[in-house]
């Protein structure tokens, strides 16, 4: 095999591996999204029963505040109410 049939065996490899990617993207990305979905769920879900089990609601609220401004400003500190 010459350097000229070499480059067009691998270029045609290539370009199989990536048109095969590109068409299996669609059902991988939606099984991550039924993944992701139902995660959300057992996490909202786990989240609410942590915060009944709280029994101090003052902690919670100020926690969640707290948890909002830090996603807005990184440069803010971040609070672990379990540490304190």
């Amino acid at each position: 095999m010459g350097p000229g049939s070499r480059r067009d065996t691998l270029d045609n490899h290539f370009g199989a591996w990536n048109w095969k990617k590109t068409k299996l993207m669609g059902p991988t990305l939606l099984r991550k999204i039924k993944l992701a979905v139902v995660g959300m769920n057992d996490h909202v879900f786990l989240h609410n029963q942590f915060v009944i089990g709280i029994a101090d609601d003052n902690l919670v609220q100020k926690w969640e505040k707290e948890l909002i401004d830090w996603e807005e400003d990184h440069q803010k500190p971040q609070y672990f109410p379990f540490l304190h």
